[in-house]
């Protein structure tokens, strides 16, 4: 699924680490993880910041750069996200501590079992009940029931969205929209009792990617706002308090020239009943019958650009981290297709101006898009 050079722990121990660093009763601490135990925990989530990136573009964070070097010896400074690695599926697995065969958001988009129907996990069909969609706790809510007060900070249209609701129900939510305020929100939260579990979310540094590029000026402009807000975070929380960085995906640029348009290739769309997924990580629901000549016709045209897998072999080779229950796999596309390099697949003839438009991508399998930083913003007396 990714690198085997490049070992590291998955997204999904993160949330039952920090419940086991916080000392929650029927939790246990994670020693991989080396978080230490902390009466109070804040995490950062920050959209987009794939480890990688963050190493190749450094120079500007400082803060973070210092960050990284004082890590504890031995701890990981690296997680490994879900596949697909998009936020959706990702923020799913953070919140449940469970991959995405269990939980069930299987991507960006996915399938309405027993339709052609494609499910957008981002803004969630009105008649889809999160709760059963997504039925398993969250970490969350399992860390609230045990007396632990739990916050989330983040923008308020995500308050009470479907994907909200589906993977991170439990915390008392605070809506801030700029990155100052959620600072200080954060801060607040954790300074607001003896314990706290605290949450942040930040998504600019993705949203850029995704309109300018992670390589141009403007993606390095809010490499260096939120490397700012951080170490403003790390400032206003008190001494007995640890600040967790990480991300639920890297990206990679696929300019124009890269681009396979299925337009351009129409038989693609022989056997072909409906389209999920996004650019770097395709799923095809297919005619009865059909998964083995599409998967064929695909891995034709796609080369040594990206991999084309049946579902079975795509879990197989542990793409959604484990065997999907039936209702899971109903979801998934008969047929995927993972993009290498900085592959995307489009069609201009079914794809939104907005999505024709992307410079920067991210849901595949590649170790740009895996790789997710780790970093403990620890309080000066404990560096």
């Amino acid at each position: 699924m990714t690198d085997p050079a490049c070992p590291a722990p998955s997204l999904a121990r993160l949330l039952p680490g920090v419940a086991g660093a916080l000392g929650v009763e029927g939790w246990e601490e994670d020693a991989g993880l080396r978080l230490g135990r902390w009466p109070r925990v804040c995490t950062v989530l920050v959209d987009g910041l794939g480890a990688r990136l963050l190493a190749e573009r450094g120079g500007h964070a400082p803060f973070l750069r210092r960050a990284t070097a004082q890590q504890p010896e031995g701890a990981p400074r690296e997680l490994r996200t879900t596949v697909p690695s998009t936020t959706a599926t990702a923020l799913a697995t953070l919140g449940t501590g469970c991959h995405p065969a269990r939980h069930g958001v299987v991507g960006y988009q996915g399938f309405r079992p027993g339709t052609d129907e494609v499910v957008n996990h981002l803004t969630w069909p009105a008649d889809l009940d999160p709760l059963r969609w997504q039925p398993l706790p969250t970490v969350f809510e399992r860390v609230r029931a045990a007396g632990v007060p739990v916050l989330m900070v983040g923008p308020r249209q995500f308050e009470a969205s479907g994907l909200t609701r589906a993977a991170l129900r439990g915390p008392s939510y605070v809506a801030a929209e700029s990155l100052e305020d959620r600072v200080e929100a954060a801060a607040r939260a954790l300074r607001a009792g003896p314990r706290a579990m605290v949450n942040m979310y930040w998504g600019d540094v993705d949203k850029t990617g995704h309109a300018r590029g992670c390589g141009s000026h403007e993606w390095a402009g809010e490499l260096e706002r939120i490397d700012a807000g951080l170490a403003r975070l790390r400032r206003l929380a008190p001494d007995d308090a640890v600040v967790l960085v990480t991300a639920d995906h890297g990206m990679v640029d696929c300019p124009p020239s890269s681009r396979l348009d299925v337009a351009d290739h129409p038989h693609l769309r022989t056997g072909v009943r409906a389209v999920a997924g996004e650019p770097r990580l395709v799923q095809l629901r297919t005619e009865p019958g059909s998964a083995e000549g599409v998967a064929a016709a695909w891995a034709d045209v796609v080369g040594e650009r990206g991999t084309v897998a049946t579902v079975g072999q795509a879990i197989a080779a542990g793409w959604f981290g484990g065997e999907p229950a039936p209702d899971v796999l109903a979801r998934v596309g008969d047929v995927l297709v993972a993009a290498h390099g900085d592959l995307a697949v489009v069609d201009r003839e079914r794809d939104t101006p907005g999505v024709l438009q992307m410079v920067g991508h991210h849901g595949s399998l590649t170790d740009v898009e895996t790789a997710v930083p780790l970093l403990r913003l620890l309080p000066p007396r404990a560096r």
